[in-house]
């Protein structure tokens, strides 16, 4: 009986911590996205380099990518240079891929793809359980959600690094190095570099 009642006097005293400690972790989760989008919004264009790793986990493959990201308040557009020079262009309505080595160029209709920096946490954050620590870094956050996890570091509220998992393992990361935020963009980067020679396939008809 003393057992019992000792029991109950420790589930009594530690539900009231758990609780304040659930209360704060949302705290922390609305304050954080808060500042992001604050940053983020005020943002009229955005240029950086980046690394793309894409990982799977039954093959135990990894193909590394690497190139620079550009986009503004319509385009965005992702110029790959290694290890094969491809461009992905996504507006509003349409995705475009051009693959160099094949000379192909696709056209499809935008499903809601969303590749900005902070479209790759927002697009998750209020269908999953948030787990935030504070590092000398910044922040690391960590969000779990029904279909898979997506972790990422996040300095003076910029986007660092994002890691996207799905339920099998499999997973694409992206790091976002010498950022330049509201600056001239470079001139007709949105056109694409083909020719007459590259075959185009559109699906959007």
């Amino acid at each position: 009986m003393a057992t019992l009642k000792s029991k109950l006097l420790l589930i009594i005293f530690i539900l009231p911590l758990l609780l304040m400690a659930v209360e704060e972790n949302e705290r922390k989760a609305t304050d954080l996205m808060r500042e992001l989008m604050n940053k983020y919004d005020r943002i009229e264009t955005f240029q950086a380099d980046f690394i793309q790793k894409n990982s799977w986990a039954a093959m135990d493959k990894q193909i590394e990518s690497s190139g620079k990201i550009y986009y503004d308040n319509e385009n965005l557009i992702l110029k790959y240079y290694k290890p094969d020079i491809q461009e992905m262009k996504v507006t509003n309505d349409k995705i475009f891929i051009f693959d160099s080595k094949m000379n192909k160029l696709m056209i499809s209709k935008n499903t809601n793809i969303q590749l900005k920096p902070v479209d790759l946490l927002r697009q998750y954050w209020d269908i999953s359980t948030i787990y935030i620590t504070e590092s000398n870094e910044g922040f690391l956050v960590k969000l779990v959600y029904s279909g898979g996890k997506v972790e990422a570091l996040i300095e003076d509220y910029y986007i660092q690094d994002v890691i996207l998992y799905d339920q099998q393992g499999n997973s694409v990361s992206y790091q976002f190095r010498n950022m330049k935020l509201n600056e001239n963009l470079p001139e007709n980067i949105f056109e694409m570099n083909i020719d007459d020679s590259v075959e185009v396939i559109d699906l959007t008809n």
